[in-house]
């Protein structure tokens, strides 16, 4: 079997291999994100402005709201036709799972088929406003889709 090495420099064997059709498809939201000009943080979710986030990327783009990766990523359609959606309270991307919400880096690590530790580096989980990505090797506000682009293309 070949042996491949993960997003972290881990060994993983053939069958533990990212989606790649999910990851191209995290790619192009990303490719929206810079393509439109969307507003982009990596400290947040969404940036709630008003008392729910926002459900489609129309709606997050035409409130001018900020959102993460992972934000963006629940309100893509690419996401939504796998089953997942905006969590209701937070914008998270999130599966119902056995009545229950996987969300954050579990529901990204599900729909991308990679370990959950390297979906937390991945989307700057349990980071705040003030925190430095030694996955990105750069603080969360200087952060841009590019930057998320080239961690999802070495997934491939």
């Amino acid at each position: 079997m070949e042996v491949l090495f993960d997003s972290m420099g881990r060994k993983r064997d053939r069958g533990d291999s990212p989606d790649a059709q999910r990851v191209r498809m995290a790619i192009s939201v990303m490719q929206r994100v810079i393509n439109n000009r969307r507003n982009f943080d990596m400290g947040i979710w969404q940036q709630i402005t008003r008392n729910y986030p926002m459900t489609s990327e129309t709606q997050l783009h035409n409130c001018k709201t900020a959102a993460c990766f992972a934000g963006w990523v629940a309100v893509s359609p690419e996401f939504r036709r796998d089953g997942g959606v905006a969590h209701p309270q937070n914008g998270a991307p999130c599966f119902l799972i056995d009545d229950q919400f996987v969300a954050g880096y579990q529901a990204i690590a599900i729909w991308l088929n990679i370990p959950e530790l390297d979906a937390i580096a991945l989307i700057c989980s349990g980071s705040n406003s003030c925190s430095y990505s030694t996955f990105y090797g750069k603080y969360l506000w200087d952060i841009a889709p590019d930057h998320v682009i080239e961690k999802l293309q070495a997934l491939l």
